[in-house]
């Protein structure tokens, strides 16, 4: 069985993990393309 803890941490790195991908692809986005 899954202990509280461990979908805690499970929960949290997804999330981390969601909002790195989100800030890479904005300032991806963000920079001037044709350096």
């Amino acid at each position: 069985m899954l202990n509280v803890s461990n979908i805690c941490s499970l929960t949290m790195s997804v999330l981390w993990g969601l909002m790195l991908l989100t800030f890479w692809s904005l300032s991806v986005l963000l920079l001037p393309q044709g350096q």
